[in-house]
C-alpha cells in the first residue's frame, strides 16, 4: 500500500450466514467505501491490508476462542486481523474496537473504546412506541428484563409497589418475539419514564444505555458504574 492509497479492508464474521450479522455482511461490505473514502472493500482476505471481524452478538463461552482463532484469516496472518465488537459482553482475543471492554482487560496499545452503533430497531417502531406511551401513566422509572445478574436480582427483590414505578421480570424479550410486541411494550414503557434503569446483565455493561438514549430527550439513564454495579444496593 502506498501513501494516499485507500486502506483495503476485508469484513467478515464468525456468525452463520442466516444470522443478523451474516445477513447484513454483503451490505456492510458494499457500504464500506461509500461511507469512508479512506477505506475500500477488499475482495478477499489475501488482498486486504486489514481483516475486520464483526463480532457475533451471542454470548461468548470458552469454546468460542477456538472457533475464532481457528479461522483461516487469523491462522494465515494474525497481524492484520482485528475485531469490531458492539456487544455488552466482549472477549479480548484480538486487538480492535470494543464497546464494553472492562478496565482490567482493556489494553490501550491494542484496543480502542467506541460507542455502540448497533441497533436494528427501525425508526417507525420508536414512533409507534412513543404513541403508546401517551396511553400509559407517567412513570418515575422503569425496567424490564431477565434476572441475569446480582444487581438485577436485588432490583426485583425490592418489590416496588408504587404506581410511579414499573419493574418487570420477563423472558419475553424481543430477540425471541417475532411479532415485535415485546419490543414495543419495552420502548413504550421507557418513553413514559423520567428515568430508565440500566443495570448490567450477564455482560460488563448493558446496551440499554444506547436504547434509552435513542428513545428521546425525556428519559435519562440511571446506572451503576460499569463493571462494579453489583456492589451497589438498589436503594
Amino acid at each position: 500500500m502506498t501513501t494516499g492509497e485507500a486502506v483495503r479492508i476485508y469484513l467478515t464474521t464468525t456468525d452463520a450466514k442466516d444470522s443478523l450479522v451474516g445477513r447484513l455482511m454483503p451490505q456492510m461490505r458494499s457500504a464500506l467505501a461509500e461511507l469512508e473514502p479512506r477505506y475500500s472493500a477488499a475482495g478477499g482476505p489475501a488482498r486486504a491490508d486489514a481483516v475486520l471481524f464483526i463480532e457475533s452478538g451471542r454470548n461468548k463461552f470458552a469454546s468460542y476462542r477456538g472457533v475464532l482463532l481457528a479461522r483461516p484469516e487469523i491462522v494465515d496472518d494474525p497481524s492484520k486481523c482485528f475485531i469490531y465488537d458492539f456487544t455488552d459482553a466482549p472477549a479480548a482475543f484480538l486487538p480492535g474496537l470494543y464497546t464494553a471492554m472492562p478496565r482490567h482487560r482493556f489494553n490501550p496499545d491494542a484496543m480502542r473504546a467506541i460507542p455502540s452503533s448497533w441497533d436494528d430497531t427501525p425508526e417507525n417502531v420508536f414512533e409507534v412506541a412513543a404513541a403508546r406511551a401517551h396511553q400509559l401513566r407517567p412513570l418515575l422509572f422503569s425496567f424490564r428484563g431477565f434476572r441475569s445478574s446480582a444487581v438485577r436480582a436485588r432490583l426485583f427483590a425490592a418489590h416496588f409497589d408504587d404506581v410511579r414505578y414499573a419493574v418487570s421480570e420477563t423472558h419475553d424479550w424481543w430477540n425471541f418475539d417475532p411479532s415485535g410486541e415485546a419490543r414495543l411494550v419495552y420502548l413504550a414503557e421507557v418513553s413514559a419514564s423520567l428515568f430508565g434503569l440500566a443495570p448490567r446483565g450477564r455482560g460488563t455493561t448493558t446496551l440499554r444505555l444506547y436504547e434509552i438514549m435513542r428513545v428521546g430527550p425525556r428519559t435519562r439513564d440511571l446506572v451503576g458504574r460499569v463493571g462494579t454495579a453489583d456492589r451497589y444496593p438498589v436503594d
